[in-house]
C-alpha cells in the first residue's frame, strides 16, 4: 500500500501554518515557505490566504530567484536522498517546487528532466531540457540528455540533429559518437554508422560497445570477416562481454578460428562463466560447440534450447501463425484500388519473406548499385523490440494517407539530393501491409524471396531469436508458418501481378545479374549491370543440419 506524504495540517491549524510560512520568508527559505503554502492548498483548495501568499511569493520574490539561481547544498541533498530510496516521483515533486524559488537553476532542469524521462514523462522531460538550453544554449550534457529523450519516442532524426549539436560543442566525449552512430544503425544508414563509432574508437579505443556495434552492422552488410574482427576485439577489451561472444558464436559453422574460440570458452565454462537464464545459455553453448563437435551433437543442443523456450511460450506461437492465417484471408478479400500517382522520382522496393529466407542477399546485389539506398528492415511502423504484425495500433485513417515519411526516417527529398533512385526494405512483418503501402505510396513494388522449406525450416530452428519469432522454436509451427506466410504472398501475387516478382535463393546465389534484370524489368529500372561489374556467383548448398530437423516432423 503506497504511503500517504505527511501534511503539517494533521499538527497544526491553518492560522499557525501562515505564520510558520512568513517565518520562512524573513529567514530566506523561500522554497519552505511555498511547500508549506502549497501543503494548505493541498488539503483547502479555496483556502484565499494560502493562496494569496503563494501568489506573492511568486511574484515578489524575483530578486531571490536571481541571486540563488540554484539551490543550496541541503536541499540538493534531500532530493538525492528520494532518488537513492527509488522515489522518483517525490523526488520530482520536490524539484519542482524548488523550481518555483529558483526558477533559472540549471541543476533543477537538469535533474527534472532526467527524473521525468526515468519516470515515463517523456514530453516533460524534452520541456525541462529545451528550458535548460534556452539558459544555457552551449550546454553539450544538455542536448545529449535531449537526444537521448527524444529518441525514446522514435523520433530518430531529431534525436540525431541533438546529438550532432552536442558533438559540436564537445567533440571529445566518445559516447556521443557511439549514440549518433546508433541513431544512423536504427535509421538503416549502415554505412555513416560505422563511421561514427569508429570516432568513437578514435576518442575512446577501449569502447567494447562500439567494437560489438560495427560487427553487427557488419554482419547486416554481409561482410563476416569484419564482424568476427570486431567481435573479437570487443571481447578483448571486455572479457566478460555477453553480447559480442553472443554475436561471435552466431557465425557459421567453421568461421572461427581458435583464439575466438578461446575468448568465449570462459564464459560457459569454469569459474568465469556467466549467470544467464537456463534457455539463453542453452542457446549461447549450442552455437559456440557449432563450431566445435559433430553435427548430431551441436543439433541435440539445439532442440534442447528449443524445447525449453517453447514452454514458455507456447501461447505466442499459435497467435503468430493465426495472423499469417487472418492476413491472407484479408488479402482474399482485396480489391486493390489503383495505386496513386504523384511526382516521385524514386523506386520502393519491399523485399518479403520470412526470416532467414535470403533477403539480405538479394538486398546486398540490389544496393552494390550505386543509385540504390538499403534500408535493411528500419522502418518506423516497428520499431526494435516492439514488432507486431499489423498496424492496428495505428489509427486506421493514417493508412488511407499512408507517406513514404510514415514508414521511413528518410523522406524523398533527402535521398533525391543524395543521387538515390531506388530504396530497399528487407522487414518480413511489411508483409502484414502491403495493402495500405501499395495503395498509398507510389512506385511501390514487392519481391518475395522463395527457399527450400526444409533449409529454411532448419536454419530457423537453429537461430536464436532476441525478439518474437515465437514459431521458431518449435518444428511444426515452423513449417505452419512458413506455409501461411507464402500463402498470404501467393495471394498478393494474384491481385497486383504487375507489382510482384517471385524470385528464388539459389536464383539470387547462382544467377545474380539474371535476377537484377528481372527486378530492373519489373521496376522499369536499368540497374546497369554490364560484364564488367557482374555479380559473385555462388553454389547454394543444403543445409548440412536439415536431414536432423527433417526427423523431428
Amino acid at each position: 500500500m503506497a504511503l500517504q506524504k505527511d501534511n503539517i495540517l494533521d499538527h497544526c491549524s491553518i492560522e499557525e501554518v501562515i505564520k510558520l510560512a512568513r517565518r520562512k520568508i524573513k529567514d530566506g527559505s523561500v522554497p519552505e515557505a511555498i511547500s508549506l503554502c502549497q501543503d494548505i492548498i493541498q488539503r483547502f483548495p479555496h483556502n484565499k490566504k494560502a493562496k494569496d501568499l503563494l501568489k506573492k511569493l511568486r511574484s515578489q520574490h524575483t530578486s531571490i530567484t536571481i541571486a540563488n539561481q540554484d539551490p543550496n547544498p541541503v536541499e540538493l541533498k534531500s532530493i538525492l536522498a528520494l532518488y537513492e530510496q527509488g522515489r522518483l516521483q517525490s523526488a520530482l515533486e520536490e524539484v519542482q517546487k524548488l523550481q518555483i524559488a529558483y526558477s533559472q537553476s540549471k541543476i533543477l532542469f537538469d535533474l527534472c528532466g532526467g527524473l521525468a524521462k526515468e519516470l515515463g514523462h517523456i514530453d516533460f522531460s524534452i520541456k525541462q531540457y529545451g528550458e535548460l538550453l534556452k539558459i544555457d544554449p552551449q550546454n553539450a550534457e544538455a542536448y545529449f540528455d535531449l537526444a537521448a529523450a527524444v529518441k525514446s519516442k522514435g523520433e530518430l532524426p531529431l534525436a540525431f540533429n541533438y546529438y550532432e549539436k552536442s558533438k559540436e560543442i564537445n567533440p571529445l566525449r566518445a559516447e556521443t559518437h557511439y549514440n549518433i552512430g546508433n541513431v544512423l544503425k536504427d535509421m538503416g544508414d549502415f554505412e555513416n554508422a560505422i563511421v561514427s563509432y569508429e570516432e568513437a574508437i578514435k576518442v575512446k579505443p577501449d569502447y567494447a560497445q562500439a567494437f560489438n556495434n560495427m560487427g553487427m552492422i557488419s554482419d547486416e552488410m554481409g561482410d563476416k570477416d569484419a564482424a568476427v574482427k570486431s567481435y573479437k576485439q570487443a571481447l578483448k577489451i571486455k572479457k566478460d562481454y555477453y553480447l559480442a561472444a553472443r554475436n561471435l558464436v552466431g557465425a557459421p559453422r567453421g568461421s572461427l578460428d581458435f583464439e575466438a574460440l578461446e575468448l568465449v570458452k570462459p564464459l560457459l565454462y569454469g569459474e568465469k562463466r556467466l549467470a544467464l537464464d537456463k534457455v539463453v545459455f542453452k542457446f549461447f553453448e549450442a552455437n559456440y560447440i557449432k563450431h566445435t563437435d559433430d553435427l548430431e551433437s551441436v543439433f541435440e543442443k539445439f532442440t534442447s534450447a528449443n524445447k525449453n523456450k517453447e514452454e514458455k511460450i507456447k501461447s505466442e506461437i499459435d497467435l503468430e501463425i493465426s495472423k499469417n492465417e487472418s492476413c491472407r484471408r484479408n488479402f482474399q478479400n482485396w480489391i486493390p484500388a489503383r495505386q496513386k500517382r504523384n511526382n516521385s522520382e524514386i523506386k520502393k522496393v519491399f523485399i518479403l519473406g520470412p526470416s532467414r529466407c535470403g533477403k539480405s542477399s538479394l538486398e546486398r546485389a540490389i544496393f552494390s548499385h550505386k543509385k540504390v539506398k538499403p534500408f535493411f528492415e528500419t522502418n518506423k511502423l516497428f520499431r526494435t523490440g516492439e514488432k507486431t504484425p499489423s498496424l492496428t495500433a495505428m489509427a486506421r485513417d493514417k493508412f488511407q494517407s499512408l507517406t513514404f515519411e510514415d514508414v521511413f526516417y528518410r523522406d524523398e527529398e533527402w535521398l533525391i539530393e543524395n543521387d538515390y533512385t531506388v530504396i530497399t526494405s528487407t522487414d518480413p512483418t511489411l508483409m502484414y501491409n502491403v495493402k495500405e503501402i501499395h495503395e498509398n505510396i507510389a512506385d511501390s513494388f514487392f519481391i518475395v524471396v522463395n527457399r527450400d522449406k526444409i533449409d529454411l525450416a532448419t536454419e530457423i530452428f537453429m537461430t536464436d531469436y532476441v525478439n518474437n519469432n515465437y514459431y521458431s522454436y518449435s518444428p511444426t509451427s515452423i513449417m505452419k508458418f512458413i506455409d501461411s506466410y507464402y500463402a498470404s504472398l501467393a495471394v498478393v501475387q494474384e491481385r497486383i501481378p504487375d507489382r510482384v516478382l517471385m524470385v528464388s535463393l539459389q536464383e539470387i546465389c547462382e544467377k545474380p545479374d539474371e535476377v537484377i534484370v528481372k527486378i530492373g524489368q519489373l521496376t522499369s529500372m536499368d540497374f546497369e549491370l554490364g560484364a564488367d561489374c557482374s555479380l559473385p556467383k555462388v553454389k547454394l548448398q543444403r543445409n548440412q543440419f536439415r536431414k536432423y530437423f527433417e526427423k523431428l516432423l
